[in-house]
């Protein structure tokens, strides 16, 4: 836990894995997929980075979607694998 916990906390780590997934090698294409931008300028202490609006699909909200939208979230993650941090279900809201 620790060892994760320190993982999180490196932000140059977090912004070079956001920016590997913003390209178009692996979701910066996908229209399904919402990766945030990230300031080249961000540091091992400080991540700059976009704000977007969206539903964690860790909380609670998300069990009040159709057994459809859950369905689509649960395979476009495991579609990408569980690094994705954000998915939008066609053109309504953004899901973490």
């Amino acid at each position: 836990m620790k060892e994760e916990l320190t993982d999180e906390c490196n932000y140059s780590r977090e912004a070079s894995f956001i920016s590997t997934f913003r390209s178009p090698d692996y979701l910066g294409e996908d229209h399904r997929f919402r990766i945030p931008w990230v300031w080249n300028g961000s540091t091992n202490r400080v991540l700059v980075m976009e704000h977007l609006n969206g539903i964690s699909v860790g909380e609670a909200e998300i069990g009040s979607l159709s057994q459809q939208d859950r369905n689509d979230v649960s395979t476009s993650i495991d579609s990408v694998g569980k690094s994705a941090k954000i998915i939008v279900l066609s053109d309504r809201r953004s899901y973490y």
